[in-house]
C-alpha cells in the first residue's frame, strides 16, 4: 500500500522540475503599470521607424563635398515655361584657372572698347575643358572640338541651354568670340552674366543673346520666366549669316550695363536685379535643327 504523504512529495518535486525546464513565454511579461507599458511600446515604434528611415535614406551626393567647381546648368524654355528637369553632372573636378593661360593677340582699332584695357584678368581659349562642365542632353550639347567650344542646339524648340563657370565677378568687361556654323533667323547664342546659384542645381541671372539675323536681347531669368530689359533689337555692328564671327562684349559697372559688338557700343542702360555672380555661355535654336556655334575664346577684365 502506497503512503499518501510520500506520493504527494514525489508528485510536487516532479511539477517543480517540469516548470524549470519549460521554454520561456513568447509574449512580453506584464509591466508594473499602464504608463510603463505605453513607454516601452513607443520606444519600440521609434526604433523601428529609425531603422526604416536609415534603410530608405538616399546616399549623400559626393559632389557636394568637392570644393568650388564648375556646375552644369540646365536647358530652359525661352517661351516663359518652367525650366527643364535634366541637370548634367560636371565632367571634371578641377576649378577654373585663376589667371590667364594665354592672351588674345588681335590687333584692335583705337576706338575699340578693348584697346585701353590691356591684358585680361582671366582668359580661356578652350584648349581644354578644365573650366567648363561640358554636357549633352536632348536639347543641347557643349563639347571641345579642335581647340574650340562647340555649342549645338538640337531642335528648334525655343529652349536655351547654358553652362556656367566658377569665378564670381562684380564690375567687369567680359567678351567672347563666336562664329555660328549652322544658324538662321532667331537661332541664338550669347552670355549668362552675374549668375547666382539659388539651390543645388538652379541659377538665376542676366542673359545677353545674339540672333543669327543680327539682333540682340538682354534680360534676366528668374528660374521661371525671362524678363526682357532690352527686347530684340537690330544692330549694324553685328555680323550675320553662318561663318561670320562676332566679338560679343558686356561692360557691367554697378547697375550700369553697356553692350558691345565687335568693339562697338550697341546700347547702354541700368539693370538692378543682380550685383555680382558667375558667367557662362548660351545656345538655342528657333528654326534650325542642330544649330551650331563655335566659340574661340572668352575673357574678362576687372574694373574698379
Amino acid at each position: 500500500m502506497r503512503n499518501p504523504l510520500i506520493f504527494a512529495i514525489i508528485l510536487g518535486i516532479a511539477v517543480v522540475i517540469a516548470a524549470c525546464t519549460m521554454p520561456a513565454p513568447s509574449t512580453p511579461q506584464p509591466t508594473d503599470s499602464p504608463d510603463q507599458a505605453i513607454t516601452i511600446a513607443a520606444q519600440t515604434v521609434v526604433a523601428e521607424m529609425t531603422k526604416t528611415a536609415a534603410a530608405e535614406a538616399p546616399l549623400e551626393d559626393s559632389e557636394t563635398k568637392v570644393p568650388e567647381v564648375p556646375t552644369a546648368t540646365k536647358s530652359t524654355a525661352a517661351t516663359n515655361t518652367p525650366a527643364a528637369s535634366a541637370t548634367p553632372a560636371p565632367t571634371n573636378t578641377t576649378g577654373p584657372s585663376p589667371t590667364p593661360t594665354d592672351t588674345p593677340t588681335a590687333t584692335l582699332l583705337p576706338s575699340d572698347v578693348r584697346s585701353p584695357l590691356g591684358d585680361p584678368d582671366w582668359y580661356d581659349s578652350f584648349d581644354t575643358a578644365v573650366n567648363w562642365p561640358l554636357y549633352t542632353d536632348k536639347h543641347v550639347s557643349f563639347e571641345i572640338k579642335q581647340g574650340n567650344l562647340q555649342m549645338t542646339a538640337y531642335k528648334p524648340d525655343k529652349y536655351n541651354g547654358w553652362i556656367i563657370t566658377t569665378p564670381v565677378i562684380r564690375n567687369f568687361y567680359l567678351e567672347t568670340k563666336a562664329t555660328p556654323l549652322t544658324c538662321a533667323d532667331q537661332d541664338r547664342y550669347g552670355l549668362m552674366l552675374r549668375a547666382v546659384k539659388i539651390n543645388s542645381r538652379d541659377y538665376v541671372g542676366y542673359q545677353l543673346r545674339i540672333s543669327c539675323d543680327g539682333q540682340y536681347w538682354f534680360g534676366n531669368w528668374d528660374n521661371e520666366k525671362y524678363h526682357p530689359i532690352v527686347d530684340w533689337t537690330a544692330s549694324e555692328h553685328l555680323n550675320t549669316d553662318p561663318g561670320n564671327t562676332n566679338r560679343i562684349g558686356v561692360k557691367m559697372e554697378g547697375d550700369h550695363v553697356t553692350l558691345y559688338a565687335n568693339g562697338n557700343m550697341m546700347t547702354e542702360f541700368d539693370a538692378v536685379q543682380f550685383s555680382e555672380g558667375k558667367f557662362g555661355l548660351i545656345v538655342g535654336s528657333a528654326v534650325t535643327p542642330k544649330s551650331t556655334v563655335k566659340v574661340e575664346e572668352i575673357a574678362y577684365w576687372l574694373l574698379p
